[in-house]
């Protein structure tokens, strides 16, 4: 009986061609040495490849993201191939995330997912891949590899993970929460950490409460990778918000870009690395504030 549903028919198909290439022995895999990738970037990728299967597996092509290539090379039975290729992450390539915390959730209890297909799924399929077109007697495959990070560990061995996108620059404050006295100057360190190739010769911070920005300085240059920068809002402006505790936001606009957003990753042996952001934003508390406990214990 011949299935009518469209979808079903393919879902039916994918699932024994991915059927014959184990049977084949096919594995294939696009990896780098780099954890985290930044769009735009350039990054030095290997394919390898190994088939064990008795009959000759042909591959014809690789699509290296949008970079096609014709190759029509047979693999050779139960040996590794290895192709080395540059690829260019699109400008446009989102940042890793798990799914359901992609977008702000619907309230507290609930998170947002807009495609509901995702809903149960450990963790959603990589936008980033490289097509293989292989042909196996006379029939043809498409084979989707996803770019992956791989090291050795000397416990664990061969540790492939997903490739992780990152923001071209980091921002964040260095601690969570300022305490300012009435008529005193706040005092604020930023941490910036440029993730990208590229140098950001010049750069505007600023510093934003309710919307509004209440600060900026111009950063000439950032030196290294990791840089900190020191910010000093007049008590003047402080005392005309009426507010004893404040939100305050920080923003970099550097090349026509805007980066507010800072890296939590969560690693853990036994499981793959987690990364998620948040907004660059700090808690300021104003006032008298006095300890006035002699005792404490745990």
């Amino acid at each position: 009986m011949a299935l009518k549903d469209t979808e079903v028919k393919k879902d039916k198909i994918k699932s024994l061609d991915h059927i014959i290439l184990s049977c084949a022995g096919f594995m294939g895999e696009v990896v780098t040495n780099k954890a985290e990738a930044v769009a735009g970037d350039d990054y030095s990728f290997r394919l390898n490849l190994i088939s064990r299967a008795v009959n000759p597996v042909i591959l014809e092509n690789v699509q290296w993201l949008s970079q096609p290539e014709s190759v029509n090379r047979e693999l050779s039975k139960d040996s590794l191939i290895t192709i080395e290729h540059k690829i260019q992450i699109p400008a446009d390539a989102a940042l890793t995330e798990p799914y359901w915390l992609a977008k702000p959730p619907t309230n507290s209890g609930v998170f947002s997912v807009p495609n509901d297909t995702l809903i149960g799924l450990p963790e959603a399929e990589s936008p980033l891949n490289v097509l293989l077109g292989l042909k196996i007697g006379s029939e043809k495959f498409q084979v989707k590899l996803p770019l992956s990070f791989k090291k050795l560990d000397p416990v664990r061995g061969d540790v492939v993970e997903a490739l992780r996108i990152v923001p071209a620059l980091e921002l964040k404050f260095t601690q969570p929460l300022y305490v300012v006295k009435e008529n005193e100057d706040l005092h604020l360190s930023l941490n910036v950490k440029v993730n990208s190739s590229k140098q950001f010769s010049k750069g505007i911070l600023n510093l934003m409460y309710n919307g509004e920005r209440i600060g900026s300085t111009d950063v000439n240059s950032l030196n290294g990778k990791d840089s900190t920068i020191d910010y000093v809002i007049p008590k003047t402006k402080l005392a005309a918000i009426h507010s004893s505790r404040l939100q305050m936001d920080a923003n970099f606009v550097a090349d026509g870009g805007t980066y507010n957003k800072k890296q939590v990753l969560i690693q853990y042996p036994h499981l793959p690395s987690l990364q998620y952001f948040t907004p660059a934003t700090v808690t300021v508390m104003k006032g008298d504030i006095q300890t006035k406990v002699k005792k404490w214990g745990i």
